[in-house]
């Protein structure tokens, strides 16, 4: 199961907080959601603090979203810092970049 909630800061800022399994089955909703933020709030925070299972299908997405994103001179990042496990099925997917997480 996955909740998706999106809250728009004072700022114009946005926060996109994914709960539960980021996987394919659900990857049409969080693209869905990824794009409807990203239309609104050209920066944009993820949580992904409360995820429970990842796998590559969202990797993808994120890197999508953060193409898309540098396309619109906006900005995509994490709040919180995403938990160590997340980290590091991120990393062993192969498509780490120094910026996203630090080393």
């Amino acid at each position: 199961m996955l909740y998706i909630s999106y809250n728009e800061n004072e700022d114009g800022s946005g926060v996109l907080s994914l709960t539960g399994e980021l996987i394919i089955a659900n990857a049409e909703d969080v693209k869905g959601a990824l794009l409807s933020a990203l239309s609104s709030a050209r920066c944009l925070q993820l949580d992904v603090s409360r995820v429970t299972e990842v796998d590559l299908s969202y990797i993808q997405l994120l890197c999508s979203a953060h193409r898309f994103a540098g396309k619109r001179q906006g900005q995509l990042s994490f709040t919180p810092q995403p938990s160590e496990l997340f980290k590091e099925i991120v990393r062993a997917s192969g498509v780490v970049r120094h910026k996203v997480f630090g080393r």
